[in-house]
């Protein structure tokens, strides 16, 4: 019975987090500001996103990027019949990020059209990776490279919570393929559940 009562735990949260995802991809996609004019005459605080080339200093190599480093532990599962197995489980570990205000190129300008102003934002999508060697890797944008900014409209510029390497139909393409793969998830662990109370 508690074996049952954490996996159906379990499927709650996947079910949670599924409902998560959907509700993210209809927000970005319901966002209506979505070009440089409008942007211009956004309210402060309201919703926007951007799609545009990235440029910071326009010199070569990575302009926006985390560094993170490998890690991974030898680990011992008891199993129920007595016996045990061993693996080695590694995971990416962040240890620095370098993620500036940058400017945005929208339209086929060669200037700066908009100004992300902060510097807390999320790098996502597909990125740039650089092997530095020692289970170190860097991963992020370089000057050109055209990403999706989403954020909130500033006085100076936008806000960014997240700066994402493709387009927006890519982006609510593939939040709303994971939270697919989260309710998936979520059906599997609920009939687990049941089969465990039952046997």
């Amino acid at each position: 019975m508690g074996r049952a009562i954490v996996v159906g735990l379990l499927s709650v949260l996947a079910g949670f987090g599924a409902w998560y995802m959907f509700q993210t991809a209809d927000r970005v996609a319901s966002i209506p500001i979505r070009n440089a004019s409008a942007l211009v005459d956004a309210r402060p605080g309201a919703r926007v996103t951007a799609y545009g080339r990235v440029y910071v200093d326009g010199r070569p190599g990575m302009a926006l990027y985390t560094t993170s480093v490998e890690t991974c532990e030898n680990r011992t599962h008891f199993r129920s019949d007595g016996r045990t197995t061993r693996d080695r489980e590694c995971s990416w570990h962040e240890t620095n990020r370098q993620t500036p205000s940058f400017g945005l190129v929208l339209n086929d300008g060669n200037q700066p059209t908009v100004r992300v102003v902060n510097s807390n934002y999320q790098l996502e999508g597909h990125m740039r990776t650089i092997d530095l060697g020692g289970s170190t890797q860097q991963q992020g944008f370089s000057d050109g490279d055209s990403v999706l900014v989403i954020g909130t409209a500033d006085a100076k510029g936008v806000r960014a919570d997240t700066v994402y390497g493709g387009t927006l139909d890519q982006y609510i393409g593939n939040t709303r393929l994971m939270a697919w793969g989260l309710v998936v998830l979520t059906v599997v662990l609920l009939a687990a559940s049941i089969v465990l109370v039952l046997i």
